[in-house]
């Protein structure tokens, strides 16, 4: 598989797109936002990292780290939708 077929698969395509919306996001400035796209795309980057086989050995570690940062994702969000709720 070639490096464009790698960009074109759904993990990297998705993290493609969150950075490019962190990115917005920094040029806004919103911070928060930019944060949260930031911590989305690693946690897709990270997701299509463990499906390479170099990786492999380190597969147990790796998804403790993905699972710790998509809850974080997640929870980082919703504290997001009560934030803006009170504005």
């Amino acid at each position: 598989m070639n490096w464009l077929e790698k960009v074109t698969t759904r993990e990297y395509g998705f993290s493609i797109l969150f950075y490019v919306l962190s990115i917005y996001q920094l040029l806004k400035p919103d911070y928060l936002e930019m944060v949260l796209y930031i911590m989305a795309g690693t946690s897709f980057a990270l997701m299509g990292l463990l499906k390479e086989d170099m990786l492999q050995k380190y597969k147990k570690t790796l998804d403790i780290i993905l699972w710790t940062l998509i809850i974080f994702t997640a929870v980082y969000f919703l504290f997001m939708l009560r934030n803006d709720a009170n504005f």
